[in-house]
């Protein structure tokens, strides 16, 4: 038995992760698992390098604009993730991206959402722009230190 085979028989017997994983990579401290095929993160990228307008500033803040404008009791983070994700879809929509590619950036969306809405962005948005409190100014220097 190898030195991964072993790793994933642990997962499996001990840790009760069922699910199939391999190992990515290996260091004196640390071992990588993945539950992604060989191949996944560079088809991820690919179909990022495709959807720019989600690092657009400009087009998420308007887009932000207009769904919190429709209703101003929604949730900050959920609204930036409203936002880039009909951004995504629209673009996606335009290159004929396949919807399984488009679900995967998506997801990655979704998480971030959840950090955002999780760390720094608790209230509505609201009509009006509202400081930020003192614990989400802590936590985005934590993030960028």
């Amino acid at each position: 038995m190898t030195g991964d085979e072993a790793i994933l028989r642990w997962l499996r017997d001990v840790a009760g992760v069922l699910e199939p994983r391999r190992v990515v990579r290996r260091s004196a401290s640390s071992i990588l698992v993945s539950k992604f095929d060989e191949g996944f993160a560079a088809r991820l990228h690919e179909t990022i390098d495709r959807l720019p307008v989600m690092f657009d500033p400009e087009a998420v803040a308007a887009r932000f604009a207009e769904l919190v404008d429709a209703d101003p009791t929604l949730r900050r983070a959920e609204a930036w993730r409203l936002a880039v994700a009909a951004l995504i879809r629209e673009a996606a929509d335009r290159q004929g991206l396949h919807p399984d590619a488009v679900a995967e950036v998506l997801a990655g969306v979704d998480s971030v959402g959840a950090l955002i809405d999780t760390i720094l962005w608790t209230g509505p948005a609201g009509p009006e722009p509202s400081p930020p409190e003192p614990s989400e100014q802590e936590a985005r220097s934590d993030i960028r230190a």
